[in-house]
């Protein structure tokens, strides 16, 4: 029987056409080299397929209607759009939300959502970014990441910056800076970066990028064309206390004008430096995922609101009225449970149903009519769950076995 022997060596990046099998010695895999010099892993290696990033299509948008341009305007702080992704822009103002590749299907796509963002009423830098939570941050020190994604522009051309930042020693883990970028810059300037945020240095990228320190952060330029190209790049992320956040972070390198469109997914950032094929979680497993950071009572494709009636947004939270009589002393309690244990005690936001303020509903026949005022129960509390007080009105203190319910909002994110 015979047998192939590797020396333990790097070999040279070979021609085009080419690669290299070889074993390497600084971890001992089998591993390819290609002639742009990525790297292909022969032999498994742990987290090999493990997605850090959640949302990486951006499917999932539960602080608005996902399918609806919604308008986000954050020029010193970030915001949230897509669950997990936070944005700052350096004019008002930003749009966002999800394309559906199923209803009409983009060559070189395999995702079923795509992210789209445009800018409106004046031109503007933007940058997009992840917080990894530490607990992941954490697990990736020391290590060699891939940081990829696809991209595309729809209106007039444009280049993003793909790159990775940090928190560094001192920061506080899991608490951004107040201002993520003093600065965003002019075309071909990077953004000044906030408070303890420090960048990595990519390594290696693919050879429709290219690696450029120049413009103020070492990130990669990623000039989009009118189709789907995939831009990655590898990083060794900072070892052991010198890390307390991972932060893959996409910007402008140009400026959109008022009305230019850039749409971005298939977004991945994994162990080692190989590049990945896109194999996206199970729709309900990322759900559950994203509910860590976010959840609410409203259908996930209904925006969270007052005055969202019965029909669209449900009931909320409910509970059965089993007393009568004006009053805090004859007040009910209705309880909370959050789809999953979130990431940390959430901030809770409550929600009238079918009008606006901040007050319970009881449902009695057809017409809702109002229960009393209603606020959180702050010692009840807790990552899994509330409680929520509710005082009865003195003219309308409806009936035993009237159903009541409010709609509420949880979050928990970085």
């Amino acid at each position: 029987m015979g047998q192939l022997v590797l020396t333990q060596e790097v070999p040279a990046t070979p021609v085009a056409g080419k690669g290299a099998v070889y074993i390497d010695p600084a971890d001992g895999n089998l591993k390819m080299l290609n002639s742009d010099g990525s790297i292909d892993f022969l032999s498994p290696s742990g987290w090999r397929d493990r997605n850090f990033l959640l949302n990486p299509e951006f499917a999932i948008a539960q602080r608005q209607v996902p399918t609806t341009l919604t308008t986000y305007s954050s020029t010193t702080a970030r915001v949230y759009s897509a669950d997990r992704w936070c944005h700052d822009n350096s004019a008002a103002s930003l749009q966002f939300h999800n394309v559906d590749n199923l209803a009409s299907p983009v060559a070189g796509v395999n995702a079923r959502f795509i992210g789209e963002f445009k800018v409106i009423t004046n031109p503007s830098k933007f940058v997009l970014m992840q917080w990894l939570d530490g607990n992941e941050s954490t697990e990736l020190a020391g290590r060699y990441v891939r940081f990829q994604f696809k991209a595309r522009y729809t209106v007039n051309p444009a280049t993003l910056r793909l790159g990775l930042l940090y928190l560094n020693a001192s920061g506080t883990v899991d608490t951004p800076p107040a201002t993520i970028a003093s600065a965003f810059g002019a075309t071909g300037v990077d953004p000044t970066w906030g408070t303890n945020l420090a960048v990595v240095t990519p390594l290696t990228c693919e050879s429709n990028g290219t690696i450029n320190a120049s413009r103020g952060s070492a990130a990669v330029d990623c000039v989009l064309t009118a189709a789907f190209q995939r831009f990655s790049a590898t990083f060794q992320v900072p070892a052991g206390a010198n890390i307390k956040n991972l932060v893959p972070v996409i910007w402008t390198s140009t400026i959109p004008a008022a009305n230019d469109i850039i749409q971005i997914t298939e977004c991945g950032l994994y162990n080692g430096t190989e590049i990945r094929d896109y194999y996206p979680r199970s729709f309900g497993d990322e759900l559950l995922a994203c509910q860590r950071f976010y959840s609410k009572s409203f259908p996930l494709a209904i925006a969270p609101a007052a005055s969202v009636t019965v029909a669209n947004g449900g009931y909320g939270a409910q509970a059965i009225q089993n007393r009568t009589g004006s009053g805090t002393a004859a007040g009910i309690q209705i309880p909370i449970t959050f789809p999953v244990r979130m990431a940390k005690v959430p901030t809770l936001t409550l929600y009238t149903p079918v009008t606006t303020g901040a007050t319970a509903y009881r449902f009695t026949g057809t017409t809702p009519a109002a229960q009393g005022a209603a606020a959180a129960n702050t010692n009840a509390t807790t990552d899994i769950g509330s409680s929520i007080t509710v005082t009865n009105e003195a003219s309308t203190n409806g009936a035993i076995g009237d159903l009541c319910g409010i709609h509420w909002t949880a979050d928990a994110d970085i």
